[in-house]
């Protein structure tokens, strides 16, 4: 089977479309391809702790060591990313280096990567819809991608952590999913499922539904003698096992984490694909023909298996098979993960952000029922479309659990949303072909309606966030105007640019608290150490940040002396520390209110987003 054939116009040649898309990304993007490249302001911490480890392996860090040496003095910080993304990124600034600074050249790579992953990534979805469709308005994916909420909060300029490449990962397994008949189909979704679990844990539902959908199509007959079904599984199997070698030094081969990639994940993979293998090899050779009776059978085969490979996990891991947080204790659940927005179900965000009763809600309830009528639509009632449908539906219903699982997922409305205006195009086509006007006005409604980002405005603007009246008679230090808190910029209400850490950067290197948001910035913009990020494995390092700066004096000496503290940084950002999250008693509120410890002096001038305190040894 070839790809579907497409119109000839000039609009519908590849290239093209990816031209335009870059072109309105970089309009889009311009104010913050400005920040990234003059303030290094990224988009948020995991971005900066990503460039700092890319810069330590430049640096000669071990490729197999990623410990985050400049947190969590002295040991360092428990870190669960995989290299393999930081090697695109440093070989971006090599390159770039050659033509300006080394700073300039991470600035620009910060740029140019997002960048790069969006364009292919439209790619992919393209090619998804041209297996898809004959005939069909061939931008449409660019469009309906690119205007994704998912694209503009995860593309975005200064975006290099690791949940863009993860969202491609996914296109490049609907990818294979739609090309099943094609040799490399099933090769494709095997390596792309390794490839992603290799970089993080955080789209494992997402790839068990992937492999369900596998496992169906292979019970109700669709891969009928099994090679497929076969392929897969002996994809998963190899990449798994060179991945994991490529990650991992001999050492660890067996250690087991139940948070991220390791001995315990490389097992469920292995035996994942060792299943599919298994029941392919049996299609193909004892079973020559589908009928319900097969199809029961192979059910409870694929059942059984399931249940073999669970029983064995459970007996090897047993305290992996649960929630990966399930080591947490419930003192850091409470005081830092419950406010992880990340983390958080979707009756949490609703509760916080109300926006969201259109932006997710209403929206993702709309595609599924435009999915639903593309599916009962006869011309596109097709194995590929339901698989791809069962896995939007499993991902929305995710949403329940943690709005994060649909973040990946997201890119699924537009194979939906193509077809479905491409359905109501023939019809208005043949209804409207004398009236113009009627007929590009009703086409463009409905394709304004299918944009994600029309329903976040419509979320803004009939929902919006409650609006918490300030203090009037708050006694907090006044901010004196200087050029620095005059400059322009994108996040106004954090401290994420190089600019607000100039004066800190004049001090000897030591150790310093500063709350866990802006702790990796301070990490990137200077030479410092401090005592955590928001990254759960350094429970007791965040709970001593939270307890330093939001309990009481006596507590924050105590984690002074245990990480030898020369310093306090405190952002005045409005976003970055709300008053109402810390203790009356507590050295940050009593900063606030110009009640400054004595045991502490502040050394940063007035004016200073930044406020930077020496801390004494009484």
């Amino acid at each position: 089977m070839t790809y579907a054939k497409q119109p000839t116009s000039v609009f519908s040649k590849l290239p093209v479309i990816l031209v335009l898309a870059l072109a309105y990304l970089c309009f889009w993007n311009w104010s913050e391809f400005y920040y990234v490249y003059t303030y290094g302001e990224f988009r948020g911490p995991d971005d900066f702790l990503r460039m700092s480890q890319v810069h330590a392996w430049m640096n000669g860090q071990n490729w197999f060591d990623i410990t985050a040496y400049n947190m969590v003095p002295p040991s360092g910080g428990d870190i669960h990313w995989s290299r393999l993304v930081d090697v695109p990124i440093a070989a971006l600034i090599v390159i770039l280096d050659v033509f300006t600074s080394f700073e300039k050249a991470t600035y620009l790579a910060s740029i140019i990567w997002p960048l790069m992953l969006m364009l292919i990534t439209i790619t992919v979805w393209t090619l998804v819809c041209d297996r898809l469709l004959e005939n069909y308005h061939r931008w449409l994916p660019a469009f309906f991608g690119v205007l994704t909420i998912s694209s503009i909060n995860q593309f975005s300029a200064g975006r290099v952590d690791h949940h863009n490449i993860q969202i491609l990962l996914f296109g490049l397994m609907v990818l294979g999913l739609v090309n099943r008949d094609r040799s490399w189909g099933d090769y494709l979704i095997g390596f792309a499922v390794a490839f992603s679990i290799s970089i993080g844990a955080e789209t494992l539902i997402v790839l068990i539904l992937v492999l369900s959908v596998i496992g169906i199509e292979w019970a109700i007959g669709a891969d009928k003698n099994g090679r497929g079904i076969f392929k897969v599984g002996l994809a998963l199997i190899i990449s798994s096992l060179v991945l994991y070698a490529v990650n991992f030094h001999p050492r660890d081969y067996f250690n087991t984490r139940c948070d991220a990639n390791s001995f315990f994940f490389l097992s469920v993979f292995c035996l994942i694909g060792l299943a599919f293998c298994g029941l392919g090899i049996s299609s193909f050779l004892f079973s020559k023909s589908i009928n319900t009776n097969k199809i029961i059978g192979r059910l409870l085969s694929g059942a059984l298996l399931a249940g073999v490979a669970l029983v064995i996990l459970y007996l090897a891991f047993p305290d992996c098979l649960g929630d990966p947080f399930a080591t947490m204790s419930a003192e850091t659940k409470t005081r830092w993960l419950s406010k992880v927005s990340e983390a958080k179900s979707l009756s949490q965000v609703l509760h916080d952000f109300p926006h969201h009763w259109f932006s997710t809600v209403g929206y993702y309830l709309f595609v599924l029922l435009v999915g639903a009528f593309v599916l009962f639509n006869k011309n596109y009632r097709t194995i590929k479309v339901a698989s791809l449908y069962i896995i939007l539906f499993a991902c929305v219903m995710g949403t329940l659990w943690q709005v994060r699982v649909v973040r990946t997922a997201a890119f699924l409305v537009v194979p939906f949303c193509t077809i479905f205006s491409m359905i109501c195009w023939e019809f208005l086509k043949e209804k409207y072909q004398s009236e113009k006007f009627f007929l590009y006005g009703f086409q463009s409604g409905v394709v304004f309606f299918q944009i994600s980002i029309v329903w976040y405005i419509a979320g803004a603007i009939f929902l919006p966030p409650e609006r918490i009246e300030q203090n009037k008679n708050s006694n907090s230090a006044k901010v004196v105007p200087t050029l620095q808190s005059d400059l322009a910029r994108r996040e106004p209400g954090h401290c994420l640019a190089s600019v607000d850490f100039e004066f800190l950067n004049t001090l000897p290197k030591a150790n310093i608290v500063s709350d866990l948001s802006t702790s990796t910035a301070v990490l990137f913009h200077t030479n410092h150490s401090v005592i955590s990020g928001p990254y759960h494995r350094n429970e007791r390092a965040i709970l001593d940040t939270l307890d330093f700066m939001g309990t009481d004096e006596a507590t924050a000496k105590v984690i002074t002396k245990k990480y030898q503290l020369a310093y306090l940084g405190l952002c005045t950002g409005k976003k970055a520390n709300k008053r109402d999250d810390y203790g009356p008693n507590s050295v940050t509120a009593k900063i606030f209110r110009d009640d400054i410890p004595s045991w502490m002096e502040e050394i940063s001038t007035v004016g200073e987003k930044f406020r930077v305190f020496k801390i004494g040894t009484n």
